[in-house]
């Protein structure tokens, strides 16, 4: 059966193209993966494994790659090489130059979309008598 983590650090390196992943420390990417796991968790309403998937499927581990790369990219840009400043003669601006950094614009809806259980809104008792 089973058991998260269902990504490792060396997994997550193979697959990003990105040098700021690929150059952090084993230890802050399992923390990416555990965030990246949370949130489909949280996502999909379903806990991984279980009865009906006792192995994590192919498609919710890809999804929890796209995440884990995600947070992994977002954590290591420095907050200070976020603002571009210019200044002329007596006139100043400060521009933001950062990438976006909301995880659910990381597209993997089609990736979890089998997956998600809908939460129940509650039960209703019937009771019927003969008139």
């Amino acid at each position: 059966m089973a058991t998260r983590p269902w990504l490792t650090p060396e997994e997550l390196k193979e697959y990003t193209d990105f040098e700021k992943v690929k150059n952090r420390s084993d230890g802050k990417l399992k923390t990416d993966i555990t965030r990246a796991e949370n949130y489909i968790i949280h996502r999909t309403n379903n806990e991984f494994p279980n009865e009906k998937f006792p192995e994590i499927p192919a498609d919710i581990k890809l999804a929890a790659l796209l995440v884990a790369e995600h947070y992994s990219v977002i954590a290591s840009t420095a907050p200070q090489s976020e603002y571009q400043s210019e200044t002329f003669k007596d006139y100043s601006y400060t521009k933001t130059t950062s990438i976006d950094k909301s995880v659910d614009d990381v597209d993997i809806d089609a990736l979890i979309s089998r997956y998600v259980i809908l939460p129940t809104i509650g039960t209703v008792n019937l009771k019927l008598r003969k008139l």
